[in-house]
């Protein structure tokens, strides 16, 4: 037996799938799956919207977007983008079949983007390794930015309260 080559040896990867079409189980779905599988352990959820991801912790959100035409994509990338400002900790891989010059199209607008995605196309997965990869790196110093400022917010609150005692301290003059 093949001994499989997983991203990591001693964590479990909590992935949400989001698809608007979830009553569709598909080839392409199941491919992803296994794909995964062989990438790490995983706990896979499916999940019926953006607003479900403030229900638990996620390591990566994965998005199905093939059901969306390419003209209609980028009306519906920048409404997801506005949705996902909650969840910015939470990386995601964007499944769509798009054109080269719609990819090029968007760059500009992705670059200014304050979270953090890659789009795939579904029919073209050889690159899911490294990708996922790639955002589950992404995600581990996220949180690791959302540590340092959550303890920054402690010192500053910590700081604050020692220059009221000081002040209190302080003879009136």
């Amino acid at each position: 037996m093949a001994h499989t080559n997983k991203i990591f040896e001693q964590r479990v990867l909590n992935i949400a799938y989001l698809d608007a079409e979830q009553r569709h189980v598909d080839a392409r779905k199941l491919y992803l799956e296994s794909k995964l599988k062989s990438l790490a352990d995983i706990q896979l959820t499916m999940i019926p919207s953006v607003d479900a991801l403030a229900a638990a912790r996620y390591d990566l959100v994965i998005v199905s977007a093939s059901h969306i035409p390419g003209e209609d994509f980028e009306r519906w990338l920048d409404t997801f983008c506005l949705r996902m400002k909650a969840h910015v900790w939470i990386p995601a891989l964007i499944l769509a079949t798009l054109e080269s010059r719609q990819l090029e199209s968007l760059l500009k607008k992705i670059v200014h983007q304050n979270w953090y995605f890659d789009i795939v196309d579904p029919q073209h997965m050889d690159s899911l390794p490294i990708r996922v990869a790639n955002l589950i790196r992404i995600h581990d110093h996220l949180q690791e930015l959302q540590r340092y400022d959550d303890e920054l917010t402690v010192l500053t609150q910590r700081l604050a309260e020692i220059e009221g005692q000081l002040d209190d301290k302080q003879p009136q003059s």
